[in-house]
């Protein structure tokens, strides 16, 4: 067990906190840990819906004394006799002081408690649980006499509202690479595998950001699998990761088959995100030699110009998985529900490593925190900036931003992100390289060899000047190319020719009845390059 963990837990205890709460599931180690700290000091009951109240008692021969020992050394009584969790609660209470022990020195364990506690369902059987626990912590704050302390095992609760001033929250925090290195090793000498022949410097950097359940659940499969742990056990184990994501449901799974070489232009970037992916790819290699895990970028600019694609293509770039998270699905309706919706996105997204966090349109999260914002969003912000100050695991942000007036400037200053890239109106050059990709896309995929249009021709003819003074961007002119061949598709099946070719009439056509983003909302396009004309922002295009 953590000895950094035992004794936050100890000072806990120790400075008068009246609730702790651990939001875990794995309840073996949670033990471990409480009877480790408590250290025989005070007395610990436990009550959960399955087996009601518990008194734990000190086994008269450990089962295991090492210092990996795998059970908790001490035995749990069943409490028959007593009464229900909210009448023994009361009798803990209302108790008078032991002659022979003034102080009741105690420990209440409850676990599982969510289902009680349900902020959307009120009953007296909850109000009077609620108004036990803030009695007991009060004369835990108060009273000499009175030493319990209630610790909540649960990583589903909704604390209550008149019960948050009392909590404390103790987190667990992810095991580091020693104790990843040593649970690899205890599964290696458990399966009688030698270890030299394991590559644990290649599977550590994969295990970040996982519990030491989760450790020993995947661990468990790949050695059930060969036999054995080495590098092509990686690919096990991002698979195993990325089911995790999906069982939890509150990150979306991006299945995007996009490559760096779809993106038109952008130059600038590209290169940036060839250059890091280095480092993700060969992370483990690149910490070994003092190289720190890249925080991530902040994509600001012009909507429809390839942000939210080049958060897919550095996916496919890095080899990761794609998270995709939506700031305003963690908004829920009871108190302390977004931020810990928040922590917990951000809890998966570090177990996911190494993986790209992709946050679109950060701005309709943020926008209000300039203004001072509500209580609620201050708090979600501030733990947002301080995970992206202290994070170490290999989750690369790629937030995204149409409008950053309204955004708060801790969010722009740089340190926050390693870069941030300010992605204007493709030029003529650009315009041509997109224009040639969706082209030869969309001719590839529905129409074969069904073109005579001359790339080169069109670019001699002065073609894309004329479509950049329109000011179109890329989603504009993937959208014209994509209409030109589905009425394309039209005519050839009305007009029964077995074979029409996309010409640049049929190109044009369409172009004039489109407006583009700079003639539809001016207004807003021209404040936003005067704004960016102003920052220090790297441009993405060379």
């Amino acid at each position: 067990m953590d000895k950094v963990l035992i004794d936050r837990f100890q000072k806990m205890i120790d400075v008068n906190s009246p609730i702790i709460l651990i939001p875990d599931h794995d309840f073996w180690r949670i033990d471990e840990l409480i009877w480790e700290a408590n250290n025989g000091k005070h007395e610990i009951w436990e009550w959960n819906p399955t087996e009601h109240w518990l008194k734990w008692k000190a086994l008269p021969t450990p089962m295991n004394t090492s210092e990996d020992a795998q059970f908790p050394v001490m035995n749990k009584v069943p409490m028959t006799s007593i009464g229900s969790l909210i009448d023994q609660l009361k009798m803990f209470y209302s108790e008078e002081p032991d002659a022979s022990n003034r102080f009741h020195n105690r420990i209440v364990v409850l676990k599982n408690l969510h289902d009680m506690l349900r902020p959307e369902v009120v009953s007296t059987e909850q109000t009077e649980l609620v108004s036990t626990l803030q009695l007991i912590a009060q004369d835990r704050l108060y009273c000499e006499d009175v030493n319990t302390t209630i610790v909540f095992v649960d990583p589903c609760l909704s604390i209550p509202e008149s019960l948050k001033k009392y909590i404390s929250i103790l987190e667990i925090p992810f095991p580091s690479d020693e104790q990843i290195t040593e649970l690899i090793n205890l599964h290696l000498s458990a399966n009688s595998f030698d270890t030299a022949k394991a590559n644990v410097e290649k599977l550590r950097p994969n295990l970040k950001g996982l519990t030491r359940f989760e450790i020993d659940r995947i661990l468990d499969i790949a050695m059930s699998s060969n036999g054995s742990l080495s590098a092509e056990d990686n690919q096990r184990i991002l698979r195993e990761k990325k089911a995790m994501v999906k069982k939890e449901g509150i990150l979306e799974i991006i299945d995007a088959p996009t490559t760096i070489d779809d993106i038109g232009g952008l130059e600038v970037l590209k290169t940036y995100l060839k250059e890091k992916s280095v480092i993700v790819k060969h992370f483990g290699e690149a910490q070994a030699r003092g190289v720190e895990a890249p925080k991530g970028i902040f994509l600001v600019g012009m909507p429809g110009c390839g942000k939210s694609l080049c958060a897919k293509a550095a996916a496919a770039l890095f080899e990761t998985p794609l998270l995709k998270l939506d700031m305003g699905s963690m908004m829920g309706k009871y108190v302390g529900e977004s931020e810990g919706n928040l922590r917990k996105a951000l809890r998966i997204a570090e177990a996911a490593a190494p993986c790209i966090l992709w946050i679109d349109e950060i701005e309709k999260a943020f926008s209000g925190v300039k203004n001072g914002g509500n209580d609620v969003l201050m708090r979600m912000f501030g733990h947002f900036l301080s995970w992206m100050q202290e994070k170490d695991s290999m989750v690369y942000v790629i937030a995204t931003a149409n409008n950053v007036k309204s955004l708060p400037p801790e969010l722009k200053r740089k340190g926050r992100f390693d870069e941030i890239f300010f992605v204007d109106l493709p030029n003529k050059d650009e315009i041509e390289k997109i224009f040639a990709i969706h082209l030869n896309k969309g001719i590839r995929k529905n129409c074969p060899k069904a073109s005579d249009l001359n790339i080169s021709q069109l670019k001699a003819s002065g073609y894309f000047d004329k479509l950049q003074k329109k000011g179109y961007n890329g989603a504009d002119i993937e959208a014209i190319i994509k209409e030109a061949i589905e009425k394309l598709f039209i005519r050839q099946h009305t007009s029964n020719v077995e074979t029409l070719q996309l010409t640049k009439k049929d190109i044009d056509d369409v172009i004039e009845k489109t407006k583009s983003i700079s003639e539809s909302c001016k207004a807003d396009i021209d404040e936003m390059k005067k704004l960016f004309k102003e920052s220090d922002f790297t441009k993405a295009s060379a």
